[in-house]
């Protein structure tokens, strides 16, 4: 499995949180192979940032206007855990986010809850930055 997410320090590029694309070590990656990069001048755009409620054993599937670009999210659950998740496709004890793209200017995100409990999630999707 590849190191893709990196929150602290990088060995070039100091402390930050660093994402890489699939199948690259972010370790030892450069600029060119993150998706994501707290150091870098721009950080991709911001295309959803959604708190979403859902009820016991539930779902939710939003669409969103990608702008032509591939995208990740990051999936953070704040019931006093301080869980969280950054990915296409995360998993949090009961709570999953997956990210899929509908065609070349719509994606969707589905949040699925299969705890027997209400929970609250916040959701942010980022477009890559290229």
């Amino acid at each position: 499995m590849t190191n893709r997410v990196l929150l602290g320090e990088h060995s070039t590029y100091g402390d930050g949180l660093f994402i890489s694309q699939p199948s690259i070590d972010v370790t030892g990656a450069n600029k060119n192979y993150f998706l994501f990069d707290t150091t870098a001048a721009s950080m991709g755009q911001i295309l959803v940032f959604q708190q979403e409620t859902l009820g016991s054993s539930s779902s939710v599937a939003r669409s969103f206007n990608n702008f032509g670009r591939n995208t990740f999210g990051l999936l953070y659950d704040s019931q006093g855990t301080n869980r969280y998740g950054i990915t296409l496709s995360a998993s949090l004890a009961g709570l999953s986010l997956s990210i899929s793209k509908t065609n070349s200017t719509t994606s969707q995100y589905t949040l699925n809850n299969t705890n027997g409990f209400l929970i609250r999630a916040a959701i942010i999707i980022f477009a890559e930055d290229v």
